[in-house]
């Protein structure tokens, strides 16, 4: 007859009830893991890799981008994984056309047409504002590598789409600030080592393309948001129009050779009419209204908008060395 013994059989559930001393969370794995290690090559097939690389930028680069990014135009969300790896993609591959003198310019001339590279600049400003770190990386490398195809093209035969190119980015005032606004975004604590590494080649890259292209214009001309502060004034007659203040830039420059324009209506068109038989009221009213300016680009001046002390401090990280938590 075998002996029960209650003890040895409540033993399990003994612990079930009492408080452990320290919850141990799951630990939660991130959503898109990136393996950063680095691993050998085998010497041999480095030629064979460089001839299959050859081989697809010469025979179907183009139309591959091409199919790929209008693809994206239907995709309801861009923070996953195929947009990142397609922009390292389109990116490395023009890293490969570049570092290959037998490679023609044209056959990754699909990436750095208007269209997609204004996709990857709308991609890249919206990991910015998203903090998505991991995919910004990749969208910062695709614009490094269609830069310096743009600058090798100027003086070939594909010097004209160059040209339009360039022209176009450099026009908008908003893109311009984007490079600038990716010199502060930083953070020691939450980006890595490699992703400042990748600002600042971005950032030497952008600085070299636009200063020769300035030089190589006797004018240049950018388009700007600026704001304009106008006061909205209690009148008698409907059709007089208010006097604006000078327009402020966004910088906060004032514009001494900007012609001064009459103040905004409100929301309906009218001007408001307090029923004052005197005239003008004493309460004015401030508007903010933004508008679209074009001005005289002065390089020495925007480039100053990067010695400020947060690019500084944020590019001092550079000079201290790697941790070893990184390799």
């Amino acid at each position: 007859m075998p002996v029960f013994n209650a003890r040895e059989v409540l033993r399990p559930f003994a612990n079930l009830f009492k408080k452990p001393d320290k919850i141990r969370l799951p630990k939660v794995e991130p959503e898109c893991p990136v393996d950063y290690a680095w691993r050998s090559v085998d010497p041999d097939a480095i030629p064979i890799l460089r001839r299959i690389a050859t081989v697809f930028i010469e025979s179907c680069f183009n139309p591959f981008i091409i199919a790929m990014f209008d693809d994206l135009k239907t995709a309801t969300s861009i923070v996953n994984d195929t947009v990142p790896r397609l922009l390292y993609i389109a990116g490395y591959f023009i890293d490969v056309s570049l570092a290959n003198t037998e490679i023609d310019l044209g056959c990754t001339c699909a990436v750095v047409q208007t269209q997609i590279f204004g996709q990857v600049m709308r991609f890249t400003s919206t990991y910015m504002e998203l903090k998505e770190w991991s995919s910004l990386e990749p969208a910062m490398y695709c614009i490094q590598q269609i830069l310096l195809a743009l600058s090798k093209m100027r003086g070939t035969k594909l010097d004209s789409l160059s040209e339009n190119v360039l022209s176009n980015l450099f026009y908008d005032g908003d893109a311009l600030d984007l490079f600038v606004k990716l010199c502060r975004v930083y953070r020691p604590t939450k980006m890595r080592r490699q992703c400042l590494e990748q600002i600042a080649r971005l950032a030497d890259t952008f600085l070299n393309t636009l200063k020769a292209y300035a030089e190589s214009k006797s004018g240049m001309y950018i388009k700007k948001k600026i704001k304009r502060s106008a006061k909205k004034k209690a009148v008698n007659d409907a059709s007089q129009p208010s006097v604006s203040d000078e327009p402020v830039a966004a910088n906060g420059d004032m514009d001494e050779d900007e012609t001064k324009e009459p103040s905004v209506p409100d929301s309906d068109g009218e001007l408001e009419d307090s029923g004052n038989e005197g005239g003008v009221s004493s309460d004015d009213e401030n508007i903010d209204t933004e508008q679209m300016v074009e001005r005289s680009f002065d390089f020495a001046r925007f480039e100053n908008a990067f010695a400020v002390n947060e690019v500084a401090k944020s590019f001092t990280n550079l000079l201290a060395p790697p941790s070893a938590m990184e390799y």
